[in-house]
């Protein structure tokens, strides 16, 4: 029976693969190889190398994509990898672990006991992490002070919030799967008509001009969040408490909280429509930071604050921090699978969560 994979679409597993192989190559027998040597051992193109450590970018053109007879001559005759490693990179490549017709001509010549192994998914999700870890911990080993690429996105005035907006849009514009901590709802699973009417745009976007402007950066985002939820899905964290508080704040109007309970049965709603829309709870009454990663690829963090009208006038400094150092957002990537995994199975199973929410709304939980 094939396995279930990591990811349900290719290019967030192609970038897992090409961290590793790339780590691989550049602690082989702890100095690293070049790619023209590696190409050489391997008996494959030096093209091949490179594509191999830029697999994401052969999603758009497939033609470059190496085949999996050419990774695995890359991981066995080139890397010499253990089997525990080529297992859960073939395993992510295409949800298949090495088969016996493989071990005999790739692996055998140097673990000559090889044989094919048996696995559940968990184990092989298990690996896949540990295996990033140890790559972070060689690339970083010789960093001590390291200037990282950040753009930091202050609290402003309308042109700045616009700004915020565009941001955002690009960053959910990149392909792959939507990671996300947070304690509230997405404003993003509010209904489309909801969305539309406008009645979303909030202080400090006030003027005509920059309402039409909002209304167009928004229908965007919308639009690309449903295609995400189709093409690659979506996985988010939120808190119990700020869950349960979510209706019942005593600031809140009855047109609000209306807005609020309709924007919950709406996202039960979308968690039923798409598979691959998944959200744990945990009783975490506050996060120390709110996190939305895309792609393992750009990640964009802020501190938790009630985004309310009257925090946005006294509010001044940073809101977002943007971050694209590889390194620093694989490990944002594995700080969300490693508080994935600590949330027991019944607060990620969807119908328990949906359980959940339908008592939010109902005001039972």
């Amino acid at each position: 029976m094939a396995l279930p994979l990591l990811y349900p679409a290719k290019i967030d597993r192609y970038w897992i693969i090409e961290k590793l192989v790339r780590g691989a190559r550049q602690t082989y027998r702890e100095v690293g190889i070049k790619q023209t040597d590696l190409a050489q051992r391997a008996d494959v193109p030096q093209s091949t190398i490179s594509n191999l450590e830029n697999l994401a970018k052969t999603f758009e053109d497939p033609r470059r994509c190496p085949n999996r007879e050419e990774l695995l001559k890359v991981l066995t005759w080139g890397l010499e990898l253990q089997q525990e490693h080529l297992d859960t990179l073939l395993w992510l490549y295409d949800g298949q672990p090495l088969t016996e017709q493989e071990i005999r001509p790739y692996v055998r010549g140097y673990i000559p006991k090889a044989v094919p192994k048996n696995y559940c998914f968990t184990e092989l999700r298990r690996l896949v992490l540990e295996h990033l870890k140890e790559m972070l911990i060689s690339s970083t080993r010789s960093d001590r002070i390291k200037i990282l690429p950040v753009r930091i996105i202050p609290f402003g005035e309308e042109a700045m919030e616009l700004e915020t907006y565009e941001e955002l849009l690009q960053l959910e514009q990149i392909p792959g799967q939507s990671l996300v901590i947070m304690g509230r709802p997405s404003c993003l699973v509010h209904s489309k008509e909801r969305h539309a009417s406008g009645e979303l745009c909030r202080f400090p976007v006030t003027t005509p001009e920059g309402r039409q402007r909002w209304l167009e950066i928004n229908q965007r985002r919308v639009e690309c969040f449903f295609d995400n939820l189709t093409n690659y899905g979506e996985r988010s964290i939120h808190s119990k408490p700020v869950l349960r508080n979510y209706l019942t704040g005593k600031h809140l109007s009855d047109t609000e909280r209306e807005q609020r309970r309709e924007q919950i049965q709406h996202w039960i709603t979308l968690l039923e429509s798409y598979k691959h829309y998944q959200v744990g709870l945990v009783e975490t009454p506050c996060f120390c930071f709110e996190l939305k990663l895309k792609g393992t690829v750009q990640a964009m963090v802020r501190s938790p604050f009630e985004e309310e009208e009257k925090y946005f006038r006294i509010w001044q400094g940073p809101r977002y921090f943007l971050l694209f150092d590889e390194n620093t957002v694989f490990q944002f990537f594995l700080t969300f699978e490693g508080f994935w995994d600590t949330i027991p199975e019944e607060d990620r199973a969807k119908e328990r969560v949906i359980e959940f929410l339908r008592g939010v709304v109902e005001g039972k939980t």
